[in-house]
């Protein structure tokens, strides 16, 4: 299974601040939750966000969704509820997954079922992809009243976009363990993670605790990785180096 995901956030001189998330999984499971719109206020009146102020804030309260303080419990419930001992985690923003693995390190007890994250920032360019996500988002403001910039909303689109790319991918794809060189491109250490993308660009590799032969603790931006990963709808790092 799949599923698709995208956030709202703010940007602030002390870091990122998550104001809503969205997922729909390609058998239309949905998941919402966002900030009270008081608390998104009481951010903007500290640090200002054009953006989030004209294209975020107005979207608010038009879907309910699970109460914010009890997001990590309540995404944890909804993922075992799903089935499948595997998910592949769709995003095209590395910021998105982000959310997620802040998520996971909060949970009381984590999911049983096993996130495997994939990102797709190249359906961005997609011009099937983009007409596909321009049709979902008239559909939404049509019958939910919701649009581009609304997460819930983006998570659709992002789906759209995949099934528009990729219409006959089956279900079940060879998965093909790979070596390639990446380079560190964030070090997020609230999430305890690092990303790393690979030199022509079609991967983002997510190294942290579970992976054999470097600790991420170490690893600086613009350092050079040489990672052995099983990749195939989703990229899982199994090994790791640091390259000279």
């Amino acid at each position: 299974m799949r599923i698709f995901i995208d956030t709202e956030f703010a940007c602030a001189p002390e870091g990122i601040t998550f104001l809503s998330l969205g997922i729909v999984s390609d058998a239309d499971h949905r998941f919402y939750s966002e900030r009270p719109v008081a608390e998104v206020e009481a951010l903007l009146a500290r640090q200002n966000t054009d953006f989030v102020r004209t294209h975020v804030l107005p979207q608010f309260n038009r879907l309910e969704g699970v109460p914010w303080h009890e997001l990590p419990a309540r995404f944890a419930t909804w993922l075992d509820q799903l089935g499948p001992s595997h998910v592949d985690v769709v995003y095209d923003y590395s910021g998105d997954y982000a959310l997620i693995e802040h998520l996971l390190m909060r949970m009381d007890k984590p999911p049983r079922t096993q996130l495997v994250p994939t990102i797709v920032g190249y359906l961005l360019d997609d011009p099937a992809g983009q007409n596909a996500a321009e049709g979902c988002w008239q559909a939404l403001n049509a019958t939910m009243g919701v649009g581009q910039h609304h997460a819930f909303a983006d998570a659709v689109a992002l789906r759209s976009r995949f099934e528009a790319v990729h219409p006959s991918t089956p279900a079940d794809v060879e998965r093909k363990v790979l070596v390639m060189d990446a380079v560190v491109t964030d070090v997020i250490e609230m999430f305890e993670v690092v990303h790393a993308d690979t030199a022509d660009g079609e991967f983002t590799l997510s190294l942290g605790d579970g992976v054999e032969g470097v600790d991420w603790r170490t690893l600086k931006v613009g350092q050079r990785v040489r990672c052995r990963f099983e990749a195939g709808h989703s990229t899982r790092v199994l090994s790791a180096v640091v390259l000279p």
